[in-house]
């Protein structure tokens, strides 16, 4: 996962997802409302705001060559860039129980020193092999 939001009332985590066969891709939104029907409490497809609170929300959308999302150490284009940084689990835990966002809002300079203490901890996703359940 990782921290890339530019707003602070919500971040965006990363998920990898493998194909079934080699030829045979992943439909985005099929896996998102798989999810959304075995957690309907819990999980959302549907992009609308007032359908989002409380909830995850899988945004099958991005799944698709001609989106931009920025990838794992990419530099925000603002007046004070920040990184798209991988985060842990724990880090967002202590963001969401101190209600403290600017936790995952990370500067170059941080990042740098991040990975020289924690190391790459994207580097697992890119050497991760899956199967996924049969439908």
């Amino acid at each position: 996962m990782k921290a890339t939001a530019e707003k602070f009332k919500h971040r965006t985590f990363s998920v990898v997802a493998v194909s079934l066969t080699a030829r045979e891709p992943i439909d985005g939104e099929i896996v998102a409302q798989l999810l959304e029907g075995q957690h309907p409490r819990d999980v959302t497809s549907v992009m609308r705001k007032s359908l989002r609170k409380g909830k995850v929300f899988v945004d099958w959308s991005q799944n698709d060559q001609h989106k931009t999302t920025v990838c794992v150490y990419s530099l925000r284009a603002r007046e004070r860039p920040t990184v798209s940084t991988p985060v842990t689990w724990d880090e967002v835990a202590a963001c969401l129980s101190e209600r403290k966002p600017d936790k995952l809002r990370f500067e170059s300079q941080e990042v740098l020193r991040r990975v020289d203490k924690l190391g790459d901890l994207f580097a697992p996703v890119l050497k991760l092999k899956q199967k996924l359940p049969s439908i």
